[in-house]
């Protein structure tokens, strides 16, 4: 979903101070979480995914309040996850270590049904030849997702009813160079259009660049990839902010959240190099309701050591554009 941002939010977009800006922590999770990834339900409350666990939380925004919501047998980790219909979310789940990395042939999709009073998870499909499914969007034919796999360095189209999957995205803009630092290629993936002519907004973490690319209804190119901003630290999830292709981006390598303009400008927001809040940021969402659409939410994996060892809590931020 891509939020039409009002007069304010483009002024703040545009500040190149971190200073128009105002962090509140929402929540700390224990020394040893990892929140993956997020989503917002239309009533404001935040959906959240653990890296260390295969478990999605409901989190309000306002309290603090958390409390789990579902969990996926047979994996350790819950990585991507998408609103495919109200209130109902598509989740990528794998086995994952911080020590030792993906096991390929894990990834599967699930959904999470959230329009009654308990959840219902329900098992979509195996992706076994994934290395690792990260990021998910809605695809734009309405009937699957698209999913960024990591380490392969491709983007698939999971079917929804079907449960097959295909490889619709892949060539060296989607994988990580040999000499990446993080050997990690597409990770975040968002569409800025539903309309005939779509295109797939996506960051390459391992060759630090934020990149589109126009795509069929089904997934597949219907252009080349064009590189927005290189020289990026790591990117890793963001969230598109204006049609035009603007985005938030969380960037791990030097803890920090930073815009990038459509023309490929970037300004810091918040966090820094020495930032202990924005350690390890994973992923960025634009509040929904009429109090936050001004707030984008942001979590985080933590401080960890050369080994993965965690060395704080994991977090959840809310970063309020003034």
């Amino acid at each position: 979903m891509v939020v039409t941002l009002s007069a304010l939010l483009l002024a703040a977009l545009s500040s190149a101070h971190a200073a128009s800006v105002t962090v509140r922590e929402v929540a700390s999770f224990p020394v040893g979480t990892w929140l993956e990834n997020l989503a917002v339900r239309a009533n404001g409350q935040l959906l959240v995914t653990h890296l260390d666990v295969p478990e999605l939380w409901s989190l309000d925004p306002l309290t603090g309040h958390s409390v789990r919501l579902a969990q996926f047998p047979g994996v350790t980790s819950a990585l991507g996850i998408a609103e495919i219909a109200h209130d109902v979310f598509a989740v990528a789940t794998a086995n994952y270590s911080t020590a030792t990395g993906a096991t390929p042939g894990t990834s599967a999709v699930w959904t999470v049904d959230l329009r009654a009073a308990n959840a219902t998870v329900t098992k979509i499909a195996d992706v076994p030849q994934a290395g690792i499914l990260n990021g998910i969007v809605p695809s734009p034919d309405g009937r699957g997702i698209l999913a960024a796999d990591s380490v392969v360095g491709a983007v698939y189209r999971v079917d929804l009813h079907t449960g097959k999957s295909s490889t619709v995205l892949s060539g060296t803009a989607y994988e990580a160079p040999a000499n990446a630092v993080l050997p990690l290629g597409v990770n975040g993936v968002h569409i800025s259009s539903r309309s005939s002519s779509p295109t797939l907004y996506f960051t390459n973490t391992g060759a630090g660049f934020f990149a589109r690319v126009a795509i069929h209804q089904n997934g597949t190119a219907a252009g080349d990839v064009e590189v927005v901003k290189d020289g990026l630290e790591l990117p890793d999830d963001f969230a598109l902010a204006t049609s035009d292709g603007s985005a938030v981006v969380t960037l791990n390598q030097v803890r920090s959240l930073i815009t990038i303009s459509a023309h490929g400008e970037r300004v810091q927001v918040a966090g820094g190099s020495n930032s202990t809040d924005f350690a390890t940021p994973t992923a960025v969402q634009f509040g929904r309701t009429l109090f936050d659409r001004t707030t984008v939410y942001v979590t985080t994996g933590g401080v960890r050591d050369a080994t993965g060892s965690a060395l704080t809590s994991a977090k959840v931020l809310a970063v309020a554009l003034n």
